[in-house]
């Protein structure tokens, strides 16, 4: 979940630099761009921060800041949401006590599953969503040549760099959600240079939602389900994770990844091509001009997908072999916006991994939740078997000589290796042949991936 929060930094274009600076510890840089038009010469607006409700000078500025937006927003669509006093009061001395969601519905605080409403006062059958409201509307913004500066689009991932992908992060999705500050989001995609557009697509992509026809038909007439529900039409795990070295080859065979922006490395520097970098096919990318409505990629088939319970491919008592008990993505990969591990060693959110596994990263340790070895087995998550000094790695010639393509789904189709097979920890593992330290003894890094000559000769 990535909420709006106190960090949104409306006042960046909804009031002057002089209301910035009225709070000493200001370090934004304020141009009240959104209130500089000629026609809105009438429209009188907070220019002095000392006007302003709140009980001190942050809060004076921010107030500032909202009581222009809703000046801006009584001007243009003939509301009464502020007062005429000079701080936005009433006559009658009341303040506003405005909640956008009353007209403007939010899945996100719907938590009945109600749907759009005109119970208890409010009127959100008439009006468009607040994701449409927000983010359709600011992001279309740079198509006026007043503000063409505004909320630039992200580039494709293999067409930017570090720097360019952390100036258009704050100058678009982190202008209101947590990021300037808290790094909402974080960890392992994070790390990989994933970023909000990556899975969710540009602002205008996010804003194209199922509310468009509201204002004309109302809801439900007016509801376009084709198109974005906001908090729930979101990217799947499928919708980048392909499949294991099989599926994917599959896929490729058969032209459906010719669209497709391939992770080609992971950091190490290792071949990947099994994992996506964008959730959606290239050409629907607004730099080579795609759509608003946006479609997600969603190979449903992979063994990685999360639209069953999780995981598909585990066995669980229902015979089914799906469900590992119930268990969610983020038991054992950590949430959403922040999967495990996180590349600071002293983060926060590694301690939990840690403290059940004794390393960090995804729980992958067997131990973790059940006692004693569990043998000879590819019934764990995702088909996994038990990883670690267990009796799986001393002895599983048979099952590898019987089901050959069970190695080569992550072990690579030669038994190569690849990002499906790397090691969670360091490992030491027993051998029938001495190494050559003398021992019998096999060690291998964090992160290396398991070929089958890491061990033996290799048959595959």
């Amino acid at each position: 979940m990535v909420p709006v929060a106190s960090e949104a930094d409306c006042q960046i274009c909804h009031a002057s630099q002089n209301v910035c600076d009225f709070d000493t510890t200001n370090t934004l840089v304020c141009d009240d761009i959104a209130n500089s038009k000629p026609e809105y010469n009438s429209v009188q607006f907070i220019e002095d921060a000392s006007l302003a409700l709140g009980d001190t000078p942050e809060q004076k500025v921010i107030n500032a800041a909202k009581t222009n937006i809703m000046r801006l927003h009584d001007f243009k669509f003939g509301t009464s949401l502020v007062g005429p006093n000079p701080d936005g009061s009433f006559a009658d001395g009341s303040t506003p006590n405005v909640v956008c969601a009353n007209c403007h519905y939010s899945p996100a605080l719907d938590l009945a599953h109600m749907g759009p409403t005109d119970d208890n006062g409010k009127e959100q059958t008439r009006h468009i969503s607040m994701s449409r409201a927000m983010h359709g509307y600011h992001g279309a913004l740079n198509q006026d040549a007043d503000y063409s500066h505004l909320f630039p689009l992200m580039p494709l991932p293999d067409e930017r760099t570090a720097q360019q992908q952390e100036e258009v992060l704050q100058e678009t999705c982190y202008n209101c959600h947590p990021g300037k500050r808290t790094k909402c989001l974080r960890g392992a995609m994070s790390d990989a240079g994933i970023v909000c557009q990556d899975c969710h697509g540009q602002l205008t992509q996010v804003g194209d939602d199922f509310s468009e026809n509201f204002p004309l038909a109302g809801f439900p007439d007016g509801a376009d389900l084709s198109k974005r529900v906001p908090w729930a039409s979101e990217p799947k795990c499928q919708s980048c994770h392909l499949g294991d070295v099989l599926q994917v080859k599959q896929l490729a065979s058969s032209g459906m990844l010719t669209d497709a922006v391939l992770n080609v490395t992971d950091k190490a520097g290792n071949p990947d091509n099994l994992r996506l970098k964008l959730a959606y096919a290239r050409s629907d990318h607004k730099s080579v001009g795609g759509p608003d409505k946006l479609a997600l990629w969603n190979f449903s088939e992979s063994r990685f997908a999360s639209n069953q319970d999780l995981y598909r491919l585990s066995g669980g008592k229902d015979n089914l072999g799906k469900g590992h008990e119930g268990l969610s993505c983020e038991n054992c990969h950590g949430s959403t916006h922040a999967i495990w591990p996180n590349a600071n060693p002293w983060s926060n959110d590694n301690r939990t991994a840690e403290g059940l596994q004794g390393h960090t990263g995804a729980i992958v340790e067997c131990s973790t939740c059940h006692e004693g070895d569990l043998g000879i087995t590819l019934d764990g998550p995702h088909g996994m078997h038990p990883v670690g000094a267990t009796k799986f790695a001393e002895d599983h010639e048979k099952l590898a000589e019987k089901n050959a393509n069970a190695c080569r789904s992550c072990h690579g189709e030669n038994g190569e290796g690849t990002v499906l097979s790397r090691t969670a920890a360091e490992r030491s593992l027993k051998s029938d042949e001495k190494q050559p330290d003398g021992s019998k003894t096999i060690v291998l890094a964090k992160g290396e991936r398991v070929t089958c000559s890491s061990c033996h000769e290799n048959k595959l």
